[in-house]
Order: structure tokens, then sequence, then C-alpha cells
């Protein structure tokens, strides 16, 4: 199996700190389940889901759209995205990332995922949505990272963009100012919140002024 590029890198970046899709297999359409009441119970459950290998519980707890904007990134393809966000990220592309992520992730951590541990709860609030942050570490040391929960209508939901965006802000720019589908750049816009939530963090934290500077760019472009 293809071991997605973009899901290696999101978990290499829980050690850096920050530091193409195309498939014709069937979209899931079948209704996800109830998401968590609570942002911790998000963050228990996607945790479970990785040490289950739970390619299901991943893809409820997280947003098919945010998962369709990373996935292109890998391939770059404008055309790409623009279907998966009116048909959905194919199953079998989702399946691939996700193993991906399960796979490379005792590899380039050197942890197992049951010692991963989350700090202190760091609410937040951007453009009306409520979001939730959980700095990672192993034991004693600090990973660099955190992970981003937002409340949606429907519950607590993990937030790839706000958690995991930050190293491809530029990435993501590109494709922004490279696509001419005014469908395309209105639903990234819409996302403008989780960036916004990211770079708020990064401000705090101090930790990338490379990371900062192209959350920083993103924003700008996106008119956040």
């Amino acid at each position: 199996m293809k071991r997605s590029i973009i899901a290696v890198l999101i978990v290499t970046q829980l050690i850096a700190g920050c530091g193409s899709a195309q498939e014709t297999a069937s979209t899931t359409t079948t209704t996800r389940p109830v998401l968590p009441e609570r942002p911790e119970l998000a963050v228990d459950r996607m945790v479970a889901a990785l040490m289950l290998n739970d390619v299901e519980a991943l893809r409820y707890l997280t947003s098919d759209r945010q998962l369709a904007i990373i996935v292109a990134l890998e391939g770059g393809g404008t055309a790409e995205l623009a279907e998966m966000l009116e048909l959905g990220v194919p199953t079998g592309v989702a399946e691939n990332f996700w193993v991906s992520f399960v796979e490379g992730f005792p590899e380039l951590v050197g942890e197992s995922i049951e010692n991963m541990e989350f700090r202190t709860s760091i609410p937040q609030r951007v453009g009306g949505i409520e979001f939730v942050s959980y700095p990672i570490a192993f034991g004693s040391a600090a990973a660099g990272t955190e992970w981003f929960v937002r409340l949606t209508e429907d519950g607590w939901q993990i937030d790839l963009l706000a958690s995991f965006g930050g190293p491809f802000a530029s990435a993501l720019e590109s494709l922004v100012e490279r696509t001419a589908d005014p469908d395309v750049v209105e639903v990234i816009r819409g996302e403008v919140s989780s960036i916004e939530a990211a770079y708020r963090r990064q401000v705090e934290l101090g930790t990338s002024d490379r990371v900062r500077t192209a959350l920083k760019s993103l924003l700008d472009a996106l008119g956040g």
C-alpha cells in the first residue's frame, strides 16, 4: 500500500515541533456516530482509535472537508480537491492516510501512542467557534506540538488544520493562489478560524518563527 507522505509528515511534526489523491473507490455515506460532548473525550477517543487502527472512528472524529484539503496538498491538485469537496474523500484515500499515520507514529516518534500525554487544556474562541488545545508530552518531555478540538453543532471534533496545518501553511497558500475555482477558495476560506486558532497559539508560544510567519501569510491571503 502506498504510504501517504502528508500523513507521515504530520507524525514527524510530533517530534520536530515544527517543525496524490486520485482514486475511484466509493466514498463513505453512512451515518456518522455521535461526536463526544466534551473536548477531552474527543482526544481520548482519537488516541484509542489510533491504538486500535480504527479508521472508521478516525474519520468520524475529524472533518472530511479538512482531510480533503490536507490530502490535496500531497498531490497539489486543485481539481482533485474540488472533486473530493463535492463527492467526499474516497474511502481508499482516507484509509491510506490514516493507516500511514498510525504505522508511522512509533517509527518516527520513537514512542508508542499509549505513552502520549496531554497537558492542561487551553480554551480559546475564534470567529465564534470554541477551540480547546492540548499540548502533547511524552513523560517529562514536551513534544512541541498540540492537538486542537473544535465544537461543532454535533459535538467536539479533532481539528486537523489547527493541529497539523502549520507546517503546510505555505503549500496551502500556494494551492489557493493556483486554483481558478472560486468554490474551492471559498471552502478553504471557511476554515480560516482553524488557521487563526493555530496562529494565535504560535504567537503565544513563540516556538517557531517559520511556522508563525507561514500561518500569518496564509491568513492574509485568505483575508483572515
